[in-house]
């Protein structure tokens, strides 16, 4: 029997041939990186679910170059915060879980962490290696521990509200009894597990 985390790493190698059809303005043949799609993986295991989203910088914050005026920064640090803000951006149905933990991963290329800059104080900010074609993608990782994982029914993704520039969101998620994988839309934004 495979773990939860073997059968994504199935579920997604499947996915990456899956996305070459998508239209785009970029796509690499290393590390596909398509402007307004996503990724978001979800593993629920035990007690524990995770959430581990992908996005290309500019579907976040507007751009991928280095943040240096004050308007690039602030959005910079409005994008970071509304990234941390876990119930703004999920509805999770069915069980009570509570926030353990969020990650933010910032790209150098977009970072600006100058001495004072609002970013450098996040104590969950990790500074993420860039594609090396100029494009760049930021990562959000958020930890629950939840009641009762079989009584999981849905996860309303909410991010399509708060970021414009996210089209898609190619969705591969598994439990302990099912795996799946579908397309989030701003029209069909909902994850059913049952």
């Amino acid at each position: 029997m495979f773990s939860c985390f073997a059968r994504i790493g199935i579920m997604a190698l499947v996915m990456s041939s899956i996305n070459t059809s998508h239209g785009s303005e970029y796509t690499s043949s290393d590390n596909a990186h398509v402007h307004g799609l996503s990724t978001l993986t979800i593993v629920a295991e035990q007690n524990t679910l995770k959430i581990e989203l992908h996005s290309p910088s500019v579907d976040i914050i507007g751009f991928e170059h280095k943040a240096t005026s004050a308007s690039d920064i602030a959005q910079l640090d409005k994008a970071v915060i509304t990234l941390r803000q876990h119930n703004a951006l999920f509805n999770i149905q069915g069980t009570h879980c509570l926030h353990v933990n969020t990650v933010v991963a910032v790209p150098p290329s977009v970072a600006s962490l100058d001495e004072g800059d609002t970013l450098h104080h996040h104590d969950e900010l990790n500074i993420t290696s860039d594609h090396h074609d100029g494009h760049s993608e930021m990562i959000a990782s958020y930890v629950f521990q939840c009641h009762d994982m079989t009584k999981l029914l849905s996860i309303e993704v909410k991010m399509f509200e708060v970021f414009s520039g996210m089209k898609d969101i190619n969705t591969m998620w598994v439990t302990q009894a099912q795996q799946g994988a579908t397309r989030l839309t701003p029209d069909q934004p909902m994850i059913v597990f049952k």
